[in-house]
């Protein structure tokens, strides 16, 4: 695929058939972000960077307030990531 294929505007259908992981619209996102898709979820790519740093960001804090004794109750966590969490309090634990 050359450079000017990656900016087609296509259908993520189109683009789930040809087995690429993103493609471009043309479109703004409902952010009004203008950028490529991914084509497993539909989500734009700029969204998906900000929404990880967030989590990353929340994952974080989190973790150091385990270590301190510091978590605070009313800290929502997903339940898909508790065990991710477990599993990095765990490594705290041992050292």
């Amino acid at each position: 695929m050359n450079k000017s294929d990656a900016w087609a505007i296509e259908t993520r259908a189109n683009a789930a058939k040809a087995g690429r992981t993103k493609y471009w619209t043309g479109k703004l996102c409902a952010r009004g972000h203008l950028s490529r898709r991914y084509t497993s979820s539909g989500i734009c790519c700029k969204c998906n960077t900000e929404n990880s740093k967030v989590y990353q960001r929340r994952l974080s804090n989190l973790i150091k307030g385990v270590k301190d004794d510091t978590v605070r109750v009313s800290y929502r966590i997903p339940k898909r990531h508790i065990e991710t969490l477990n599993t990095y309090v765990d490594m705290l634990n041992e050292t």
